[in-house]
């Protein structure tokens, strides 16, 4: 039963129930059947075949009625007119009989009722044939004129009305057995019925009760199979959307809920996967500065292969970012300003990339601006020219205010020299350098100012030596 698909379990419980409510139908439809035949078999045989036979039994007993009409016109010779109207009240009689047994013999008959119509038949013709010769009297009654000839015609009337009471109590009696086997035949019709009805009454309840009892026993079974392993489902879904995949996700069924819950494993260990790739990225990245570790292709599909040609394409963009990086701050290290990141970046590198270009820019800059000084004073001699210090700030700032510190320096150093020198030159010994300098400007101003000092000693001796 757990191999079975949710599918096939569903259609497994409405053919149950619709093989129960089959039965339970064919069940009633058969009672019903049963019972519409034995109503069938009442309706339109037994009781026709009954109204049948008893319109022919009130017309035999009428015909006889009728007959004993005739005695009461005996000594009446005038009665030819009675004795018509009774012939013509039985011509009546006989059409009812006829209608009554047209009635019943084209109905169905069962052997037992078939072997007595047919003694029947035979009495009936007996009898009715003794009927015919009474109306044969009957009619001569009519015709008669004389008092002698309807006295003779009575004699012979009642010797043939004592000679039909065997016949018609033998007919009579048959008519009665018949109209007696058909009224048993609708009571045990009847029975039929009953037994009919109860019968497909027990079997359909009884069907519909083991009917309803296995569709809520395999109704309840479907329900806990489903909402189990639905409710391990939804449990792991809500463990993986909070991040766990910890979790150790087990189907014990190849139904829909057993796939879906591998389905879920699945998902889960490929989860799992991807976060070893990251964790083994991002370490490389973050511990060892390795860029090329890249996610695997292979295998991947879906959000899976979008997410790991995201990740590479990341790492990628990195590797290659930082490598230009690494080669102009290398460059940059080594004295080279060559160099430059040309490579287009979105976001952060792009920053960096101008960054890193701005300050190879920046130290050209810098470095056409020291070469600029350095040449105009050591091959023009001129010290005036200075770093420009617009728009400079930080260490290119600092570096030029130094250097320009420095041009100072020399500059005044130079000119105070230059000029103490020129004095000496025209025999001036009155000027000295007064400005402190420190390092070698200072043993040079100590030099140029000890040189005129002893010239000036020089002088005074030798102006002494002349006075002497």
């Amino acid at each position: 039963m757990k191999n079975m698909t949710i599918k096939l379990k569903l259609i497994l419980l409405v053919s149950l129930a619709t093989i129960a409510l089959v039965i339970v139908g064919l069940v009633g439809n058969n009672g019903i059947g049963n019972v519409g035949n034995a109503a069938k078999e009442i309706g339109e045989v037994r009781l026709p075949s009954i109204m049948g036979l008893d319109i022919v039994n009130e017309g035999q007993t009428a015909i006889r009625s009728t007959n004993r009409e005739a005695p009461f016109y005996e000594n009446d010779y005038k009665a030819q007119d009675k004795f018509a109207s009774i012939l013509k009240n039985k011509e009546e009689v006989w059409k009812r009989i006829d209608k009554g047994w047209k009635i019943y013999e084209p109905l169905p008959q069962t052997k037992e009722e078939e072997e007595v119509w047919k003694k029947f038949v035979i009495e009936w013709d007996t009898w009715k044939k003794g009927e015919g010769e009474f109306d044969g009297i009957l009619k001569e009654l009519v015709s008669n004129q004389t008092e002698a000839g309807q006295k003779a015609l009575f004699i012979k009337m009642y010797d043939k009305f004592n000679a039909q009471r065997e016949p018609f109590a033998r007919a009579e009696a048959l008519l009665g057995k018949i109209v007696e086997l058909n009224d048993n035949y609708a009571k045990e019709g009847v029975k039929q019925a009953e037994s009919a009805i109860a019968t497909a009454r027990m079997l359909m309840l009884v069907i519909a009760l083991l009917a309803i009892g296995l569709a809520l026993a395999f109704g309840f079974y479907l329900i806990q199979a489903i909402t189990g392993a639905l409710g391990k489902s939804v449990e792991a879904a809500n463990r993986i959307a909070s991040g766990d995949l910890s979790g150790n996700i087990q189907a014990d069924s190849t139904d829909e809920t057993g796939q879906l819950l591998r389905a879920m494993g699945s998902m889960q260990d490929s989860l799992r996967a991807i976060v070893a790739e990251i964790k083994n990225i991002v370490e490389a990245a973050a511990i060892r500065g390795d860029f090329s570790v890249k996610m695997t292709m292979e295998g991947k599909a879906g959000y899976t292969k979008e997410l790991s040609d995201l990740l590479n394409s990341l790492s990628n963009v990195s590797e290659t970012g930082l490598n230009d990086v690494s080669r102009v701050a290398t460059a940059l290290a080594n004295g080279d300003l060559s160099q430059k990141i040309t490579a287009e970046y979105a976001g952060v590198f792009a920053q960096t990339k101008n960054a890193v270009n701005s300050t190879v820019d920046s130290l050209t800059k810098v470095v056409g601006e020291i070469k600029n000084i350095v040449e105009d004073a050591a091959v023009r001699g001129r010290f005036s020219t200075k770093m420009d210090m617009t728009g400079k700030q930080g260490y290119t700032k600092e570096l030029s205010d130094l250097l320009n510190q420095l041009s100072n320096v020399t500059e005044t150093g130079i000119a105070d020299v230059v000029r103490v020198a020129n004095l000496l030159a025209k025999g001036d010994l009155t000027e000295t350098i007064t400005k402190e300098y420190p390092g070698s400007f200072g043993e040079m101003k100590a030099g140029v100012n000890g040189t005129v000092e002893n010239l000036k000693v020089l002088v005074g001796e030798i102006k002494d030596a002349t006075d002497t």
